[in-house]
């Protein structure tokens, strides 16, 4: 697989195949199996919805984590990025809190999202995992800090259409 090809008319394999920490780690994700390719042509489809719903350029900091480097990041088994059902989405443009804002309030958009988190300066869009019956839960959640440092993402709300 040639990670420069496009995968859609804004993104290419790369964006959704390389990460910083699987590289520190050694893990090679430029050959994946064939259902996280299909996965990620799924996020992608999505991405590119949210992208022409914000009128701006994304680019991602995440989407395929394998498993093992999932944990070594301390991130739950369950994440979508394992499955390659979640992407970290960065807007250019436009803060990350109007880009979170903007699409939890677009109606077609979140009616398929599992998760859409405001996070390390990111916007996580994950789609619905096996874990969760393949069915979108479409939560809103934020990012939040204990003392100690310990991650948690709180539930902001759960999303529901207007009517």
């Amino acid at each position: 697989m040639n990670l420069s090809d496009p995968i859609s008319e804004h993104f290419v394999w790369f964006d959704y195949l390389h990460s910083d920490s699987a590289a520190k780690l050694g893990v090679d994700l430029s050959n994946p199996p064939a259902d996280i390719l299909e996965n990620i042509r799924k996020v992608n489809a999505k991405e590119e919805e949210a992208r022409a719903i914000l009128n701006v350029g994304l680019s991602n900091s995440c989407c395929w984590r394998p498993l093992e480097v999932n944990r070594a990041l301390k991130s739950s088994d369950t994440s979508a990025h394992v499955l390659a059902l979640g992407v970290d989405m960065l807007p250019h443009g436009m803060s990350v809190e109007e880009a979170f804002n903007k699409l939890a309030d677009h109606p077609t958009f979140m009616a398929t999202v599992d998760q859409l988190i405001i996070e390390r300066g990111c916007v996580h869009m994950g789609l619905a995992v096996p874990a969760h019956n393949n069915t979108p839960r479409c939560e809103l959640r934020g990012e939040t800090y204990d003392p100690d440092g310990t991650r948690h993402y709180p539930l902001l709300r759960v999303w529901k259409a207007k009517s």
